[in-house]
């Protein structure tokens, strides 16, 4: 089981930095929306890990709890696009100066806690699954991170770091272009993406995994920073009508789409369609992006608290929750082999890591000795 879970967490992950999302952005006030995205996409990315793990086993599973499976996987491969373009959007926001100056103050709010946590996995991997690593092994997967990160959905706060360095240059620029030009620069390199994408069927799949990939980081990155600046929060009729039909669509082919290629591969889970940079997954994740903020606007007072507290805490929640993931798998909840319907199970095993993985950093977070690992 510990071998499928690790092949679960390579499958996608990502997360933007979460303690900067309201440094620098496009209010001094906290807005609604990005604390609503940030929950929706920390949801998708725990539903994502234990939906891999039968997703990827289709003779082991049958049908059709694989296909449910696969449909909760492909819905939840939004989360990598929303997390960066909500960072985008708020960080590029603003004079070139402040940007500049709150990037590079926050290399210490995700370098600490990257270094501290690659630290937690190397032991974790040694103690509770028994694999014979050495420092030196430590030492190069911290070393090589952004391709071989120690765990693997550390890749992120390698990209995000990078993304930082860049947040100057890229604010410089985007803030002389006019929102009719940002989107049309989006479109640009949406269709650049695709027609990428199509030619190489899909061999850079995975954001973070690959140097090539970072311009998908990049792109993601700059489409939040347009979306938000371009396009009201609160759509009228016939758009959300056409933005509702948009992302049934794709999510539709996500989902339809892989069932049908993976039942013809002999049962191998086919994830072409259900990359970050896939056209399916590129358009679902633009246009969630654009009916979450759209939904932020009807959230009164007492759910935008609740979600604000939760948000706070969906950093360390993505953090820790591979390890959730393990406890249960230890404690006999396993998800190989998945001796229940998988409609029901996993988003029952979503919800029990996502308590516990909110149990211990909110734990961890009492404490000022702790506080600083979970920022």
């Amino acid at each position: 089981m510990m071998t499928y879970m690790w092949r679960s967490l390579e499958l996608s992950s990502a997360r933007a930095a979460w303690p900067d999302l309201h440094g620098g952005g496009l209010k001094s006030e906290r807005v609604l929306w990005p604390d609503l995205i940030r929950v929706f996409a920390t949801v998708c990315v725990v539903v994502i890990h234990v939906s891999a793990v039968p997703a990827t086993h289709l003779p082991q599973v049958g049908r059709p709890a694989w296909d449910y499976a696969v449909i909760y996987d492909a819905l939840s491969r939004t989360a990598v696009p929303l997390f960066i373009m909500t960072s985008g959007a708020l960080l590029l926001a603003g004079s070139t100066a402040k940007v500049g100056a709150f990037a590079w103050r926050r290399f210490g709010k995700v370098g600490i806690p990257l270094l501290v946590w690659s630290a937690a996995y190397f032991v974790w991997r040694i103690v509770i699954r028994n694999e014979p690593l050495t420092v030196s092994d430590c030492v190069y997967h911290l070393l090589h991170g952004f391709t071989d990160p120690i765990y693997p959905h550390l890749w992120f706060l390698y990209a995000i770091l990078i993304l930082y360095t860049l947040i100057p240059l890229l604010a410089f620029a985007l803030r002389r272009l006019s929102p009719r030009l940002l989107l049309g620069l989006v479109l640009m390199w949406a269709i650049i993406e695709t027609t990428e994408f199509s030619a190489s069927q899909g061999a850079s799949a995975f954001i973070g995994f690959d140097l090539l990939s970072l311009a998908g980081c990049v792109g993601y990155f700059i489409a939040g920073y347009a979306l938000a600046r371009a396009l009201p929060a609160k759509l009228r009729h016939f758009q959300l009508g056409i933005c509702i039909c948009v992302f049934m669509a794709a999510a539709a082919a996500a989902s339809i789409g892989t069932i049908f290629s993976s039942s013809r591969g002999e049962g191998r889970l086919n994830e072409q369609l259900l990359a970050p940079l896939a056209p399916d997954v590129l358009v679902m994740s633009i246009s969630a992006f654009v009916l979450l903020r759209h939904l932020s606007t009807y959230l009164g007072p007492g759910p935008h608290a609740r979600l604000a507290r939760f948000a706070t805490i969906s950093f360390g929640v993505y953090l820790i929750h591979p390890m959730a993931i393990d406890v249960l798998d230890i404690l006999g909840l396993h998800l190989d082999p998945l001796s229940c319907n998988s409609i029901w199970y996993i988003p029952l095993i979503s919800g029990l890591v996502l308590l516990m993985s909110a149990g211990c950093i909110y734990m961890l977070r009492l404490s000022r000795l702790t506080r600083w690992v979970v920022p």
